[in-house]
């Protein structure tokens, strides 16, 4: 359903003013992040904040079933990783990139949002989000002493990875980070919103019944995305 989407995503990050700006990581899956009990980060504790609402942001998920779609285990920053800058605050766009088997609809929101609720469950020392909007965007601070201490981005990034592929229908992951600038964050704010409308009509669709396409607010999106509207029609038909 979001393939076309993601394959907007890799043109962007194929894109020359991109790629100078770009650099790729392996996830290392024996390096773990200390967890802790949810907690918070002052003003005077923090080293940077992530999507500030006076920067910019963006953050999404997407999901496909074709494998060669997905580098597994990658991690992209483009821009400064947290420990190469001194910026008290940083655009930040954040997209994550999954290899899912077995959806159907039926599990398809739930399992959207198991995956999209890790965000909330990760607690990970010296990260917290802040605040995060309905409209496809995060607000996260880092700590002083999680800096000092090594945390970036592909720390960040690893754990996303390790926390995903908990769930036994994730079968591969790709991190994307973008701090180097708003406008290029920007650049992905148009994929980020039809995925949330989508999402969001997927909700609608199996948790509220609702059928009224003619007046229903998401009509447009179910028009634009392949495959919602035979979604539609199964959940009208189950």
């Amino acid at each position: 359903m979001f393939d076309a989407y993601l394959d907007q995503v890799k043109t962007i990050l194929n894109a020359e003013d991109i790629r100078e700006k770009t650099n790729v990581y392996t996830c290392n899956k024996n390096k773990a992040w200390p967890r802790t009990e949810r907690q918070i980060i002052l003003n005077n504790e923090t080293a940077v904040e992530l999507g500030h609402p006076s920067t910019e942001s963006v953050s999404f998920l997407l999901w496909t079933e074709s494998a060669d779609k997905i580098k597994d285990n990658n991690i992209t920053i483009i821009g400064p990783d947290l420990d190469q800058t001194n910026a008290e605050r940083i655009p930040y766009g954040k997209i994550v990139l999954v290899k899912t088997t077995g959806f159907d609809k039926d599990n398809a929101y739930k399992r959207f949002e198991k995956m999209d609720h890790l965000k909330f469950k990760s607690e990970l020392e010296g990260f917290m989000l802040r605040s995060v909007p309905q409209d496809y965007k995060e607000w996260s601070r880092v700590s002083k002493k999680a800096i000092k201490s090594g945390f970036n981005l592909k720390v960040l990034g690893g754990e996303l990875i390790r926390d995903l592929k908990t769930l036994d229908f994730v079968e591969a992951v790709e991190i994307i980070f973008i701090t180097s600038s708003k406008e290029d964050v920007a650049k992905f704010k148009q994929i980020g919103e039809i995925v949330s409308k989508a999402t969001m009509a997927m909700n609608k669709m199996f948790e509220d019944l609702e059928f009224d396409c003619e007046h229903c607010t998401f009509r447009e999106v179910c028009d634009e995305i392949d495959g919602m509207k035979g979604m539609h029609k199964k959940a009208m038909a189950g």
